[in-house]
């Protein structure tokens, strides 16, 4: 599920523990780093531009919460779905948070998000697409969604839109251009074709990543 920063930051090395990111909605699981929507991507970034800030609870507006750093239950949230996403400890899990653009959740673990932008130092194969992407045919600052996730119990209650959506509002107001990432078409995702679809990503470009074991669409956002 990868946002950029201007000033270059000190030489480290960071370790992807998952390929694609991953989303959980109503019944249905697809993963995407988003193999179908949340990837794992491990960027350093400029952390100023992280806020505090918070919505307010509501049906229609569920209480989302700005993270960093990692809790016992969104390690829980992350093991239940380890084969999309991978296995982390709290050490590599809060590593992943602290260095993300944006990541946030909803209620006590029934709901995750990281992203990162096109400041990070990631290295995975669909990011450096991304980064490759603007680099020739524009030079737009964008927002790579590395992991979204939904508990069980909380599917069905509109928590991945939710995040998606205050994810486009706090990568425009530190003005990015766009949110990215990429959704499996082979093997197909059409729960996340049609997800991100109705949140109106469309497609600029595709690969076949990891000899062969994968294609993905890459899609983009524009805020």
């Amino acid at each position: 599920m990868k946002p950029l920063c201007a000033e270059p930051a000190p030489s480290r090395s960071l370790t992807v523990f998952s390929y694609f990111p991953y989303f959980v909605l109503p019944n249905f699981q697809f993963g995407f780093r988003i193999s179908s929507l949340a990837n794992y991507c491990y960027p350093i970034c400029d952390h100023t531009k992280r806020s505090s800030r918070m919505t307010t609870a509501s049906p229609a507006h569920p209480h989302i919460r700005r993270l960093h750093s990692a809790t016992e239950p969104l390690l829980a949230l992350n093991s239940d779905h380890a084969i999309e996403l991978s296995p982390l400890t709290l050490a590599e899990f809060d590593q992943l948070i602290g260095e993300s653009f944006y990541a946030a959740m909803i209620n006590e673990g029934d709901a995750l998000i990281i992203a990162f932008d096109q400041s990070s130092r990631y290295d995975h194969t669909n990011f450096l697409w991304f980064r490759a992407y603007f680099e020739k045919e524009r030079h737009d600052k964008f927002v790579y969604v590395d992991r979204v996730v939904t508990s069980a119990a909380a599917r069905g209650k509109g928590y991945a839109h939710a995040l998606y959506m205050d994810l486009f509002q706090h990568a425009k107001a530190a003005g990015h251009d766009c949110v990215v990432c990429e959704v499996n078409l082979d093997p197909p995702n059409p729960v996340s074709d049609a997800f991100h679809a109705s949140l109106d990503f469309s497609e600029v470009g595709r690969a076949v990543i990891y000899n062969g074991a994968k294609t993905v669409r890459y899609l983009l956002r524009h805020l």
